[in-house]
């Protein structure tokens, strides 16, 4: 996170919150930023914080999500660049995309445009 913070700051702004978010291949439309924003932004300041981003992650990741992230941490703790794609879509679960959430697309493109 501190990689983002271009300002020194401690906390991510929306900006740097979406390079973060690109950085690790997640891009979303401004909506659906400013929604997922706002749900890390807890204190409702306009930033986001370290302890918020983790705070949020703990507390709404389902255990499935839980054994994704400590898999994708693991192997990038042996010094890997990258994450093979297939193991990350094991773990996707389409129906807890905003688009789908919002009913702007069904689960099946949202499995095909990941």
């Amino acid at each position: 996170m501190v990689r983002f913070d271009v300002n020194n700051n401690g906390h991510l702004e929306k900006i740097e919150f979406n390079e973060f978010l690109i950085h690790i291949g997640v891009f979303l439309s401004t909506q659906e930023l400013r929604t997922v924003y706002d749900q890390f932004d807890l204190n409702r300041d306009g930033l986001i914080s370290y302890a918020e981003l983790i705070k949020v992650l703990r507390d709404t990741a389902t255990e499935s999500r839980h054994k994704a992230i400590r898999a994708a941490f693991l192997q990038l703790a042996k010094n890997q660049t990258s994450i093979p794609l297939s193991n990350l879509m094991d773990q996707f679960r389409c129906e807890c995309h905003p688009r789908v959430q919002s009913r702007e697309k069904c689960a099946k493109a949202c499995r095909h445009e990941t």
